[in-house]
């Protein structure tokens, strides 16, 4: 795992892709879900949307008939956020739906609940945003700002760090390019 790490951290994609896929022959039921979650990310590194897919699906499978819906969420937000960078929009709104539609069905406080609604609008405002959809996107990012309230106050102060980067993205991927950089200056 390590020297694919850095091979990965080099460049050397598919050279790392082969020490990630030989740390995955060796990994135990602990283990695999790591290097899986990395293979995914070296196939982002090259933009390879289909690959990281291919590498995380099979993760988010295993978790959900486990009925383990708190990994399959948090596997499946990370894969829409694969996605979405690799400008997979339709992928991604599918990965953040399935992420959202596990965390539904989580054993979670009401607070929690909320954190995942938080989240669920959180992406389908930079999915808007990045498909030119400013009406939506802000549509989003004031549900966003509503369900954040909704969150327990260890959740909202956890994720304020992550509001102005919202609202930054969202401005700059419409075009905003003033109010971005004062939002994102404003991100920790």
């Amino acid at each position: 795992m390590a020297a694919g790490t850095v091979l990965d951290l080099q460049g050397k994609y598919a050279e790392a892709r082969k020490h990630l896929q030989a740390a995955l022959g060796v990994a135990d039921e602990k283990q695999k879900p790591a290097a899986q979650r990395s293979m995914a990310v070296s196939y982002f590194f090259e933009r390879n949307a289909k690959g990281a897919e291919d590498a995380e699906r099979p993760l988010i499978e295993a978790y959900l008939a486990k009925k383990d819906y708190q990994s399959a969420a948090d596997v499946s937000n990370e894969l829409g956020r694969l996605l979405l960078e690799s400008n997979d929009y339709k992928g991604a709104t599918k990965y953040y739906q399935m992420g959202y539609d596990a965390s539904t069905k989580a054993e979670l406080k009401p607070e929690d609940h909320a954190l995942w609604e938080w989240r669920w609008h959180n992406a389908q405002a930079r999915v808007a945003a990045r498909q030119g959809k400013k009406a939506d996107a802000q549509k989003h990012v004031e549900a966003a700002k509503a369900t954040l309230e909704k969150t327990g106050t260890e959740n909202q102060k956890a994720q304020a760090q992550y509001w102005p980067y919202l609202t930054g993205y969202v401005a700059f991927y419409g075009g905003d390019y003033a109010k971005a950089i004062t939002e994102l200056q404003d991100a920790s």
